[in-house]
């Protein structure tokens, strides 16, 4: 049964006022079919993308058509007040234009869901007459047609995720074996493992990089025979014999024979590396101060570890104080436990070894946002190995136009309200659901 469409039908022609409920069914007239309160219909709600109920939907509408002018608030108030179940602020705008007949179809509207009578809510006479026409002739029912399932949402992420785990696992039993090897032989700097290091040294060293024959995992001092230093010949007049050692001292001169000849090597110093795998995430927003902008360094920190949103020029009027990188404490999800994430508007630099721990990102809908980032095709526009590697989200107040370019990116949309507050809480964790799925199907070694 089109719970859905019922609804709407007795909503357009101004029936759904006198329409009456008991403990278990919502009635529309006498001569319909009783409606299950808590049987599910075929939209998915914005938030948990979750099947609405029938008792959410004819509660909220019947509200509005009864209170047009009324707040969000109100209505939730009154649903619970009644023992309803509520439908968030999300969800608001979108389910009036389509119960009201502004428009003709929703994207939310999921023509795939398998939606299964109770036999406890059916009159089977009540149901056969309705798919009769006057003479007694069964008249068919169209639920979907060709235009509804081109305009039905279709989520890909599972089909791309049964082909791409394999190709993970490959590319990380690979870099496992790698490090092995390099263990082996006795390799310890990993610091340019994601660049070749013959590129490296001749933009440090100079063109001259090929023809000095550099060991460069060898220390400084080191060489293979006196002669040779770092692979490199030292002229004969620079090479000390090693000195005899006297059986007994005697006299001055003795104290110059047992000077060392050189001094010992020194130990090479260890340099702190931030990057390496089991670091703390990274999470970049944009630098941006303009109307549209939704998170900056203003007021990332507030929503993405307490999910309470300010808009950044309130936070930038009351004379607060604009980082470049914060670190904020994360308990979401995570048994009381605290985990620590850090939040920055500057990107690393391109071969920074930083890139390892950028878990996600803010985009704005410029593709000139990504023009210094290290991943294949940013230089032609082509973002689908960022967006396959880092978490995208596109942060927008639910009043803006969506931007077309953002469409074609694999990111999630956050939509929060300019002035109601009660759904931040929903977006807040909307984000961190999203985020923690695509650490998981990456099997992330990040501390998250």
């Amino acid at each position: 049964m089109d719970a859905l469409r019922l609804i709407r039908d007795h909503v357009v022609n101004g029936h759904i006022s006198a329409s009456t409920h008991d403990a278990n069914e919502i009635h529309l007239r006498e001569a319909d079919v009783p409606l299950r309160r808590s049987a599910e219909t075929n939209y998915r709600s914005k938030v948990g993308n979750k099947l609405l109920k029938v008792e959410q939907i004819w509660y909220f509408i019947k509200h509005h058509v009864q209170n047009p002018s009324m707040a969000h608030t109100a209505y939730m108030k009154a649903a619970i007040a009644d023992g309803f179940a509520t439908l968030s602020m999300l969800d608001r705008n979108d389910l009036i234009d389509y119960l009201t007949g502004k428009k003709a179809t929703s994207e939310r509207i999921d023509v795939t869901a398998v939606l299964v009578d109770d036999e406890a809510g059916i009159d089977a006479g009540k149901r056969a007459r309705e798919d009769e026409d006057e003479d007694g002739v069964p008249r068919e029912r169209v639920l979907r047609d060709r235009n509804s399932v081109l305009r039905a949402p279709k989520d890909m992420t599972s089909v791309l995720a049964f082909f791409k785990a394999p190709e993970e696992e490959m590319e990380r039993l690979q870099e496992e074996k790698q490090q092995a090897e390099d263990l082996a032989k006795g390799v310890k700097n990993q610091r340019y493992r994601d660049v070749k290091e013959q590129v490296f040294w001749r933009e440090h060293v100079g063109s001259d990089f090929d023809f000095m024959n550099l060991d460069t995992n060898a220390s400084f001092l080191s060489g293979p025979n006196p002669g040779v230093a770092n692979g490199i010949d030292v002229p004969s007049e620079r090479r000390t014999a090693p000195a005899a050692q006297p059986s007994a001292p005697s006299g001055p001169s003795s104290v110059s024979a047992r000077k060392p000849s050189a001094m010992p090597a020194k130990a090479p110093v260890k340099k702190k590396t931030s990057g390496i795998p089991g670091g703390i995430p990274i999470i970049i927003v944009p630098a941006g101060f303009n109307q549209k902008v939704v998170l900056n360094m203003f007021n990332a920190k507030e929503f993405l570890q307490n999910g309470k949103f300010t808009p950044w020029d309130v936070v930038q009027k009351s004379g607060a104080k604009k980082s470049s990188s914060v670190y904020i404490s994360r308990t979401y999800k995570r048994d009381g436990s605290k985990i620590k994430y850090e939040v920055t508007e500057k990107a690393p630099h391109k071969r920074s070894e930083d890139w390892a721990r950028v878990a996600a990102c803010f985009v704005l809908g410029a593709k000139w946002q990504f023009k210094d980032w290290p991943f294949r095709g940013v230089e032609d526009g082509d973002l689908v190995e960022t967006f396959s590697k880092i978490r995208g989200f596109h942060a927008r107040f639910d009043g803006d136009p969506e931007i077309d370019v953002v469409k074609t990116w694999n990111v999630k949309t956050i939509t929060v309200s300019r002035t109601q507050r009660h759904g931040d809480r929903a977006a807040f964790e909307f984000f961190w659901d999203e985020l923690d799925k695509h650490l998981a199907l990456r099997s992330s070694a990040l501390k998250y």
